[in-house]
């Protein structure tokens, strides 16, 4: 299975799927802690997290935790799905017969260093690439109710 070489394709669906997954388990805990800064201190409507989550679910619905989150799945999903495709692209371009060819030492240096230069390579590009969504989506995100 090692061996087997998965094409581009699937690897952006599959960080496209992580992405959304990723939203999905994060955003309600986002929403409750955007919801907590924007108390002001004369009125406090929720005293914790859990007061928020529990509040919202009453008032709004379950469903009421994921209002607004279009925009964060419309940016966390290609963001994922190329950071991800990137990683392992960069991953399989520096090293050479699973090891990495430029660092001599240990196994644990070797993979410290394909980690952190992968990790900063695919990251920087899927920043890059992505940075005008975000510029345009952020302000929009509490837009609608």
């Amino acid at each position: 299975m090692a061996d087997k070489q998965i094409s581009l394709p699937a690897k952006l669906i599959n960080g496209g799927i992580a992405g959304l997954i990723g939203v999905s388990c994060v955003f309600p805990i986002d929403l409750a802690k955007t919801r907590l800064q924007n108390q002001q201190n004369g009125s406090r409507l929720y005293t914790s997290m859990s007061d928020c989550l529990i509040k919202t679910i009453r008032s709004e619905g379950y469903f009421g935790m994921y209002r607004g989150s279009a925009v964060n799945l419309t940016l966390v999903t290609p963001e994922k799905a190329i950071k991800l495709a990137a990683n392992d692209f960069f991953r399989q371009y520096l090293s050479k017969d699973g090891k990495c060819s430029s660092v001599s030492g240990s196994a644990v240096v070797q993979w410290l260093h394909s980690l952190s230069s992968t990790g900063s390579l695919s990251s920087t590009g899927s920043q890059v690439l992505l940075w005008c969504s975000g510029c345009t989506a952020f302000p929009l995100q509490g837009a609608f109710p």
